[in-house]
């Protein structure tokens, strides 16, 4: 049985300051953009157990932007990380810096920590009461987006999907808008983070709820802003959606998100992303339920008119006609056509 690791186990390593170190320099030092780009590289954080040994001493392996940890580092860092911060919790004003250093490494071990997610809030509102333009506070925000992403976007199970740190992220998009009047752009969210956040973690219901929000923030800032290209970045939206769930045909989550983007958007537009769907069920012989679900609904809503109910019939046909000879794989595609014929009239009625 493995020794358990504790205090005890983690002073054998070394100098936790050494660690804490280490992992805050990379945590909290962002790199300067590439040139062309906006904003900089997110990092790739991977933690590494006990089957990638590392020599001693060695608290960090990075190359560009990928940053590997070794668990055993983490876990002396986090105990300097938890030290520092007690030290100063009590008066965060006066050590702002030392704070966001300590709560830094304090969530890449623990992304639920609560208490460090809400003490740099804290910093954020006492920075908002001092005042200042919102080029002051611009450098501060980026910064801890640049962090928040990396974390939510990395090889991370717990991070990406932490509830905490969307929490955090949806806050600082809203503190964006509401104290600062700093822009925020929807689309780099959804290319660069939500999509990435899915990708490390399937079905990944904290990042599609984010994707939800982002939407509704969308369509709000349009109106109060009375943008003539809302329907032209809706259409740069819903095609990047699109092509997410067609690279992961099993992704449930993903697949529920494009039927979302069917309220923001004319028939006939949503109509040609239903057909193009069944063509490709078709075509691939997808017979998972999530494309599946998404058919069925987006039929019975009558949304996407006769074409849609045209090619949902035709895909069904086909394959019937092609996996005649494996009638488990057609169980889904057959529950779909009769979950139609049960539910259309309905969804007809209710549409009207």
């Amino acid at each position: 049985m493995a020794a358990a690791q504790g205090p005890a186990a983690v002073s054998n390593l070394g100098d936790c300051n050494v660690a804490y170190q280490a992992i805050a320099d990379v945590l909290t030092h962002r790199p300067l953009a590439e040139p062309g780009e906006d904003q900089a590289q997110l990092l790739e954080i991977e933690i590494l157990g006990r089957s990638h040994p590392v020599p001693p001493g060695l608290h960090i392996l990075q190359d560009e932007n990928a940053v590997a940890v070794p668990k055993t580092s983490l876990v002396a860092a986090f105990i300097e990380a938890r030290r520092r911060f007690l030290q100063v919790a009590q008066d965060i004003s006066q050590h702002e810096s030392q704070v966001l250093e300590a709560t830094a490494v304090m969530l890449l071990f623990d992304p639920e920590h609560l208490t460090a997610a809400n003490t740099r809030k804290r910093i954020f509102l006492l920075q908002a009461r001092r005042g200042g333009t919102a080029d002051c506070f611009a450098p501060l925000l980026s910064r801890e987006m640049w962090l928040v992403d990396s974390l939510l976007t990395s090889r991370l199970n717990r991070h990406t999907k932490s509830p905490t740190l969307w929490g955090h992220r949806r806050w600082l998009i809203w503190m964006c808008i509401t104290t600062w009047g700093l822009p925020v752009d929807v689309y780099d969210s959804f290319v660069k983070v939500v999509m990435v956040s899915a990708e490390r973690h399937p079905r990944n219901y904290y990042a599609w709820s984010h994707a939800r929000y982002l939407m509704t923030l969308h369509t709000s800032q349009s109106k109060d802003k009375k943008c003539t290209d809302h329907g032209r970045e809706i259409r740069r939206i819903t095609e990047a959606v699109k092509k997410w769930v067609f690279r992961h045909h099993n992704d449930t989550s993903g697949w529920s998100f494009l039927e979302h983007l069917s309220g923001y958007m004319p028939e006939e537009e949503w109509t040609v992303i239903v057909k193009e769907t069944a063509e490709l069920a078709m075509s691939l012989r997808w017979t998972g339920e999530s494309v599946w679900v998404f058919l069925r609904s987006a039929v019975a809503s009558g949304r996407s008119g006769s074409a849609g109910k045209e090619s949902f019939a035709a895909a069904v046909e086909a394959l019937h006609c092609t996996l005649a000879q494996e009638p488990k794989r057609l169980e889904t595609v057959c529950k779909a056509e009769d979950w139609v014929q049960t539910h259309e009239v309905v969804a007809l009625d209710a549409y009207r």
